[in-house]
């Protein structure tokens, strides 16, 4: 029989939904079942019943499967920086350890922070794709915009668009939109969005932010040669 959550609600997604408000209270619990999915409300209150192990000995989920809203600012940075590193190691600009310590965190680190690498004859190699929460800036409806996605699929369709903006804005040729028209995508809440792809709102858009969109163009772009993910 499977653990109930609370003594009146069997699951947490029961829990909260029956909650007209939030408060730091349900926010303490929240981000604590999101590193401790299978403890119970008495374990997350650090309370535990007679028969129940405290929260420490709870396993703990990956740090790759937090949503990046209940990550700590630390963890923020150390999930950009472990991306960019999974994203060298994806294009073949060295190995883990090597690309790791370039940029100032521990392979390790990486590793924990994006859940994208298996161990194969003997070294670290990167998967695939990942399924890890991440903000990438694109161009939509004439302005610029962050959106939250949750895998690197789609942060690679995004960084081709980029690559895309890159290129009108640098040699002026547009035909790079072409293939964006009427292409969609779903950001991690499961909402549609679309490109821009009118070169004179692309360009009034960037003008309006002052961004630089080469900088993290082709950022996530999953090369064909890479590991299929498990």
């Amino acid at each position: 029989m499977a653990r109930r959550f609370s003594a009146t609600h069997t699951t947490f997604e029961e829990w909260r939904s029956s909650l007209s408000s939030g408060g730091e209270y349900v926010a303490r619990i929240v981000r604590g079942h999101a590193r401790y999915p299978g403890a119970t409300l008495t374990q997350l209150r650090r309370h535990p019943r007679k028969t129940q192990p405290p929260l420490s000995a709870v396993p703990r989920a990956p740090v790759s499967r937090i949503p990046h809203a209940l990550l700590t600012p630390k963890e923020r940075t150390q999930r950009e920086r472990a991306l960019e590193v999974t994203s060298k190691v994806r294009r073949g600009q060295g190995s883990l350890s090597k690309v790791a310590r370039s940029l100032g965190i521990a392979p390790k680190t990486v590793r924990r922070a994006t859940g994208a690498f298996r161990k194969r004859g003997g070294r670290w190699a990167a998967t695939r794709s990942d399924k890890v929460q991440r903000y990438l800036r694109t161009y939509e409806d004439g302005q610029m915009t962050e959106v939250l996605i949750s895998d690197s699929r789609t942060a690679t369709l995004l960084s081709r668009y980029a690559h895309a903006v890159w290129t009108y804005l640098e040699n002026g040729d547009p035909t790079g939109f072409l293939s964006f028209v009427g292409k969609t995508y779903r950001d991690a809440f499961g909402r549609p969005h679309t490109f821009e792809t009118r070169p004179e709102a692309v360009t009034a858009a960037v003008e309006r932010s002052e961004d630089d969109i080469g900088a993290f163009a082709d950022l996530y772009a999953e090369p064909e040669t890479a590991e299929d993910a498990e």
